[in-house]
């Protein structure tokens, strides 16, 4: 009888842990079900595991874990370093876009009174820093530029028709 009584003790423990496997898939289900709708899976975790695993395998780090000139290739890392800071883009058509997506990104996310806001910060902060005096000087530098451009008319003209737009507005 004891062969019967162990084989039986065996198949209620092998029954118990079962349960118990069950009970606690069950109580991550739930769980899962609690914490409401996931963030969509993006890059290799939406891989499937085959793929995952292969890349892993592979080893070496993430593109994503290196930024700035350590994540370049090794041509463009020289080139940089033998131009000693004074090295640029090769692509400016490329950056320029990116840049020009990005900011319509934020504009249409934030709107212009972002761009308000913090355009406003950041001269308050210079004028902090360097006083109005400053503003001055640079407006002064800006104007000769102009004037040498385009010659001293062409502030009496722009304001001819600045004060002409204003009287068109009034009148309406």
């Amino acid at each position: 009888m004891r062969c019967g009584i162990s084989v039986i003790n065996g198949l209620t423990s092998y029954i118990l842990s079962y349960d118990a496997l069950l009970s606690h898939i069950t109580k991550l289900n739930h769980m899962a079900e609690e914490k409401g709708p996931q963030k969509p899976r993006r890059g290799l975790a939406s891989a499937p595991g085959d793929i995952r695993e292969r890349v892993a395998k592979k080893g070496g780090a993430a593109p994503h874990h290196s930024r700035g000139l350590a994540a370049a290739d090794a041509v463009t890392r020289s080139r940089v370093a033998k131009a000693g800071g004074n090295a640029r883009a090769l692509n400016t058509e490329g950056l320029k876009y990116a840049g020009k997506k990005g900011g319509e990104v934020v504009k249409s996310e934030y709107g212009t009174s972002f761009y308000q806001s913090i355009g406003g910060r950041g001269g308050h902060s210079v004028k902090e820093k360097y006083g109005i005096q400053f503003y001055r000087d640079i407006g002064e530098k800006g104007g000769a530029v102009v004037r040498e451009k385009y010659g001293s008319g062409f502030y009496r003209d722009i304001g001819k028709k600045g004060a002409q737009k204003l009287k068109d507005r009034t009148s309406r």
